[in-house]
């Protein structure tokens, strides 16, 4: 069993190296250039920059698929100002940087979700305007916008729309300037109404590129790579023109557009409400594309063809395949991604040839009720399928056409997940013009869902002849035994997760889950730990990760590969933290604009989200770990999201919210799946029978484990809801309740024990959970690395071309890796002292503090002594004077409290007094002085409140100097005083006792020292 000692003693936490220049690689992938006329790229052009966002980049959006701690993150006037191509206007600079110290950052009030959506906008004057325009004749002008969970957008001025200060902005620029290039550092889509309103040069929709994602935007702008990302949503002109307009952020939200989700419906019935195409996206050149050949192989169609650069820049593109299938007695959008093809940098005047494979299956419609002759089926209706090609939802011509002389049966299921209230949806009605809106009545439950529950239940498991998971890791088919071995205590315990900031775990992790009691250990499970999430490690611990680029941008990169290679790198820097799950990735569709958390997903259409989460599955099982797919189903929105009923379709279900999951589990190594906050017909996801068993186990064929969102709730059927009904969930095969903070002791007061003795469920099935869970653990990088069973070998990070070595002045460049691509060096060197080591082409550029190598077509090695803007506080503790410390008591469990006003070191916000802490803002700090007698365990307890809600998070974090040793995750307690308490190794002599507040809204009313004997 693992010690506290043991634990003090673990390999030293840190990002991985490499990931960082790879993150800039993906982001420059995943950028959209919505216009260009001509202006972009800027290739030593002279530029005035406008927008505070210039200082303050959005890395990501907020909530736990953000806040990741990194070690450095650029700024966009740093990275505009390292770029040799560039000339910057230093007056307007200026007149800026005086206007933001003025006016700093604002991050909100500490609390969860309380960042605002925007900043506050500088207003210039008319002389200005004028003064920059003499210096240049482009501007740049940045706008950023964030949004994440529990916050969705709005339509309101500094959300969706932009605010006044922002309108005037672009007015007076695109009045004053002859070129006016707009740089959208957001996380959602906004109103783009803007561009032409204002007549704009050109417009990158840059959305959150992680913490390089500035120096992605440069190497753009400049002309160092060409954009090649595509939009993986609709922009539609109004925010009124979206079809789930009308019921978005309802508590109870029926889905009437049905199947018809982005371009689906527009591309189908409202084409003239389009602004930009789902899959469009320009590239600073122009592409030819030609089909050479088609062929049929069952319901594989295979396309091959040549693409070939016939502008002036080099550049990747995206080659799309859509299908038109018939209309059939079903209904059918105008036409269906189904396939895609990313190409390699192609140099102007050369061509590459593509092969893309598409499988007809993946479009197939589900029939409800056997209007194609086959009820609860997904089928192909008779008729003809017309392929095309091309680069976008609207850019295509037709390849090939395909006739299906009759129903073709795909795949015969069960009804599953209807809906109990009558509705109507959408489907399509030919006349004289087209495609128009009719609707027809949704099919509802027919099925008795209890009775299949009773009929589908296991039989207890006999013979428990197994008495530890080691024998089930030499034979598989010992499993049964040891699972039949397991007291009924130990089948609750293995159904609770602990967290958030498990003592148990790395430090301000999201869970430990797995070996949580000393029995569970003892019978050979070992502690998993999972953290957050989709933008990169998220800890709350304030320990640094590799921030990475948003799902968004990541899904419009239809770069599969690269996302891969990026997530190879996330599952080492994982292994670092001794993280085996990550909560990622975030799948929900697009299905409205304004939902907060749409930056960690990946689109409205589900055939690209289920391949970008293929990718990134690949990428982590490549490393040996794994991620979670998440949020199982239906999570569109955040306001009211514990308790907004989606009312969907079955077929809508099956077709648009479920298949991207279904796509990911098909061809990739899926091993978890979390559900979501809210119910879907009347049944929360959590203990949604027909959702994680009827569905995901059966039709989709998934032996992982599934996991609840933090703290949700659960139901029967059509009942209320409740974070105890845990039966619920054991019953629907959900298998891990995440969190509470003691599994052995039950702190959440959950019910499945009192309900097993009742009768309510049964131990069969919660032995197929425990089976469930097993496996995963048998599978897991941290059970195999304890059996010695891993290969250390790691690959390359890039693989692309890259420097051997570069040395200055004759040396080696300290700390220099082939893989890490920006050195921050103490002073100016010139191109002349350096020599570069590679087998590649590569040229230089330079300005006066910073020199850029370019080697092959995309990799950039920076190398700048420009000033760093430090972000991270190291404090200094001294000890060669005299200082009043507080004796800790060394008795066997002897208790010593703090005087809480006589602090050693303290931020000056915080207010201290004999009864307690208040004040203790968002990145504050307090620390005590005090004299250990005795190196040993301690017990470090708190007595706490906060007026927040019960769901708000306010982590903080236990010190020992600098040094984090734990970080708590309290809840908010509505008022009432709560003790939590952390078990921390403590050396002997004189040390510092620190706390560090990463959220504000907590009062400390006591702390005490306790020695764990």
């Amino acid at each position: 069993m693992t010690t506290y000692y043991e634990l003090e003693k673990r390999t030293p936490y840190k990002p991985m190296d490499g990931l960082a220049g790879l993150s800039r690689l993906m982001a420059k992938e995943g950028m959209v250039l919505l216009k260009n006329n001509g202006v972009l790229p800027l290739i030593h052009q002279k530029v005035s920059v406008f927008g505070r966002i210039q200082f303050d980049y959005y890395q990501s959006g907020t909530g736990s698929g953000g806040l990741v701690n990194v070690r450095k993150k650029y700024s966009i006037l740093e990275a505009l100002q390292m770029n040799p191509r560039l000339a910057l206007n230093e007056a307007l600079i200026k007149t800026y940087q005086a206007w933001v110290n003025e006016h700093p950052f604002n991050s909100g009030n500490g609390m969860w979700a309380s960042e605002p959506w925007s900043q506050i906008e500088m207003v210039l004057d008319e002389k200005t305007y004028i003064d920059a325009a003499k210096f240049s004749e482009i501007a740049l002008v940045f706008l950023g916008r964030t949004a994440g969970e529990d916050k969705d957008n709005q339509k309101e001025k500094g959300s969706y729309l932009l605010t006044d200060e922002e309108e005037q902005l672009l007015k007076n620029v695109s009045t004053h300037f002859k070129e006016t290039v707009v740089v959208l550092n957001v996380g959602n889509l906004i109103d783009m109404s803007f561009i032409e309103k204002y007549q704009i040069s050109a417009c990158l929709l840059a959305y959150h590129g992680g913490l390089q994602g500035a120096l992605a935007i440069s190497d753009l702008l400049s002309g160092y790579d060409s954009p090649s990302g595509k939009l993986t949503d609709t922009i539609a002109k109004t925010i009124e023109d979206y079809p789930s307009n009308q019921t978005f952020g309802a508590i109870e939200n029926k889905y009437t557009e049905d199947i018809y989700v982005g371009y689906r419906y527009f591309n189908t019935f409202k084409k003239e409400a389009i602004l930009y195409p789902f899959g469009y996206g320009l590239t600073y050149t122009k592409f030819k594309l030609q089909t050479s050949t088609v062929s049929l192989n069952k319901q594989l169609i295979t396309i091959e063809g040549l693409i070939s650069n016939v502008g002036k820049y080099a550049s990747k593109q995206v080659i799309q395949v859509y299908i038109k299938a018939p209309q059939g007695a079903l209904g059918k959008p105008d036409k269906e991604l189904i396939g895609y093809y990313k190409t390699n940098v192609i140099k102007p005047a050369f061509d590459e040839h593509f092969s893309i494979t598409i499988d007809l299956t993946e479009i197939s419609s589900y029939d409800e009720e056997g209007k194609s002759g086959y009820p609860s089926s997904y089928v192909l209706e008779a008729g003809d399928y017309h392929v095309y090609v091309g680069f976008d939802s609207m850019d295509l011509m037709p390849c090939y056409k395909y006739h299906l002389d009759q129903t073709y049966l795909v795949k015969k299921v069960s009804e599953a997940l209807r809906p109990v209230v009558r509705f109507e949806r959408i489907k399509p009605k030919l006349d004289q013009n087209g495609y128009v809106i009719s609707y027809e009545d949704v099919p509802i439950r027919k099925t008795s869902l209890k009775k299949r529950i009773v009929d589908m239940r296991p039989q207890a498991l006999t013979n428990a002849h197994v008495s530890n998971l080691n024998e089930v890791f030499n034979n598989r088919s010992l499993l049964n035994g040891f699972i039949a071995s397991l007291s009924d205590d130990d089948l609750i315990c293995l159904t609770r997760g602990e967290g958030m900031s498990s003592p148990k775990v790395t430090p301000g992790t999201a869970c430990a889950f797995a070996g949580v009691t000393d029995e569970l250990k003892q019978k050979g499970f070992p502690i998993l730990c999972g953290a957050d999430g989709p933008s990169g490690i998220r800890m709350d611990s304030g320990y640094e990760a590799t921030s990475i680029p948003i799902g968004t941008l990541l899904a419009s990169s239809f770069n599969e590969s690269l996302v891969s290679d990026l997530y190879y790198g996330i599952a080492l820097e994982m292994q670092n933290y001794n993280i085996e799950l990550l909560l990622a990735p975030g799948m929900n569709i697009h299905r409205h604009p304004l939902n907060g958390r749409n930056f960690e997903y990946f689109s409205e259409d589900p055939y690209l989200t289920g391949h970008m989460a293929k990718a990134v599955i690949h990428g982590l099982d490549k490393g040996g770990v794994t991620g979670s797919l998440k949020h199982f189903a239906c999570n569109n929105q955040e306001h009211l999201r514990f308790d907004s009923n989606a009312i969907v379709s079955e077929r809508a279900l099956r077709e648009i919210y479920l298949k991207g999951f279904e796509l990911a589990i098909k061809h990739s190594n899926v091993k978890a799946i979390m559900t979501a906050y809210n119910p879907i017909n009347g049944i929360w996801a959590a203990s949604n029978y027909d959702l994680n068993t009827t569905i995901l186990r059966h039709d989709f064929k998934f032996k992982g484990i599934v996991i609840t969102d933090w703290w949700a709730k659960m139901n029967d059927d059509q009942d209320r809801a409740s974070k105890d009904n845990t039966a619920m969930m054991v019953r629907a095969q959900n298998d891990i309740y995440m969190v509470i903070t003691d599994a052995k002791n039950n702190s959440g007061n959950d019910n499945t024990k009192d309900m097993l003795h009742k009768g309510q469920i049964t131990r069969g099935e919660l032995e197929r959970i425990a089976s469930n869970i097993t496996n995963f653990v048998l599978d897991s990088y941290t059970y195999q690395k304890q059996q010695g069973k891993l290969n250390k070998h790691h690959e390359n990070l890039l693989e692309q071309p890259q420097i051997d070595d570069l040395l200055i002045d004759g040396k080696p460049l300290f700390g220099f890796q082939k893989d890490v691509m920006v050195y921050h060096l103490e002073q100016n060197v010139s191109v002349n002292q350096l020599r570069v080591i590679t087998n590649h082409d590569y040229k230089i550029e330079a300005n006066l503090d910073t020199i850029l190598i370019l080697v092959g077509q995309q990799v950039i090695y920076q190398l700048t002594s420009k000033p760093l803007v430090k972000q991270s506080m190291t404090l200094e503790f001294k000890k060669d004077k005299p200082i009043k410390a507080l004796a800790v008591n060394k008795e066997p469990w002897g208790k010593t409290e703090l005087a809480l006003e006589k602090t050693h070191l303290k931020s000056q916000a915080i207010k201290t007094s004999k009864n307690g802490l208040t004040n203790c803002l968002k990145n504050e700090y307090v620390y005590y002085a005090i004299d250990v007698l005795e190196t040993s365990k301690y017990i470090v307890e708190f007595k706490l409140q906060s007026d927040e809600p019960s769901l708000s998070q306010m982590p903080f974090s236990l010190l020992i100097e600098n040094t984090i040793k734990q970080t708590i995750t309290s809840n908010g307690t509505d008022g009432k005083e709560l003790t939590v308490s952390a078990q921390i190794i403590i050396e002997k002599g004189l040390t510092f006792l620190g706390l560090r507040f990463n959220r504000s809204g907590l009062e400390i009313n006591e702390i005490s020292l306790i020695r764990h004997y």
